[in-house]
């Protein structure tokens, strides 16, 4: 990434786009929004390593995953193969949380009719299913923003407010406020003056238009505690930006006097 950076300040430099490069170049949604999800996770490490150490015990050796997969065929329910995470696949964690969090009581069942040694109690499973609470709205946005068959730019606004929502909502729980503290903050490293390639690009969407940039940029800030003087400062620039745009033009295509 800093490689990346550095390239694009030379190009910068060497080709002078218009607005500054305000234009020229953007970073990857998707992996920014992982890395506040991988933020977010280091704080929650020591109970989500419980979930995984159960699904290496469950599933580990060839001889016991068949063993599971009779037993809950044996109870009537349908064998789920497992989900294991990697920290630079999008989502993967959630994916094995929603998978084991799903299975739980036969997983549990199978660990201790197997004396396995991970221990996991109620208040471990209440914190899983929180922590999918959290997830599951970056989950939807990294999926929506992957898209490849529809533009993805006019929507990043209004993922980006969905995600402040949830932000803003799990800070009032005590339990979860270090980590939402540590998640807000990635996001904010990136995204406390938001682009105006997004604004623009929503500005265009017919569902949301200038009024609805505004009033998304103001949404925002207030679920992220941006001050008013900073947002309102974030929808001047946002306004001049068009005439950048029409004074660039006018200037290359513009009628020239005789």
């Amino acid at each position: 990434a800093s490689n990346n950076t550095s390239a694009i300040n030379m190009l910068k430099r060497d080709l002078d786009p218009f607005l500054n490069g305000e234009f020229f170049h953007s970073r990857c949604v998707c992996h920014v929004l992982n890395r506040v999800v991988q933020d977010g996770l280091e704080m929650v490490k020591p109970v989500t390593s419980k979930i995984r150490d159960l699904l290496n015990f469950v599933y580990g050796s060839g001889k016991r995953r068949q063993d599971f997969s009779k037993f809950v065929r044996g109870q009537g329910l349908k064998f789920l193969k497992p989900n294991v995470d990697m920290p630079i696949r999008w989502n993967s964690t959630y994916k094995m949380l929603k998978r084991a969090y799903k299975q739980r009581v036969v997983l549990m069942e199978f660990h201790n009719a197997n004396n396995g040694q991970v221990v996991i109690c109620s208040i471990d499973w209440l914190r899983i299913e929180e922590l999918l609470s959290i997830l599951k709205c970056f989950y939807k946005s990294t999926k929506k923003l992957s898209g490849v068959y529809y533009p993805t730019t006019p929507l990043v606004l209004e993922e980006f407010y969905l995600i402040s929502e949830t932000l803003k909502n799990w800070h009032a729980n005590d339990t979860w406020q270090p980590v939402i503290y540590h998640m807000r903050s990635k996001f904010l490293k990136y995204y406390e003056e938001m682009p105006q390639m997004f604004c623009c690009a929503a500005a265009l969407n017919p569902r949301t238009g200038v009024d609805g940039v505004e009033s998304l940029l103001e949404c925002i800030n207030n679920n992220l505690g941006i001050s008013s003087e900073f947002t309102n400062a974030s929808i001047r620039k946002f306004n001049e930006t068009p005439n950048g745009f029409y004074d660039h033009y006018d200037t290359l295509y513009g009628a020239k006097p005789r």
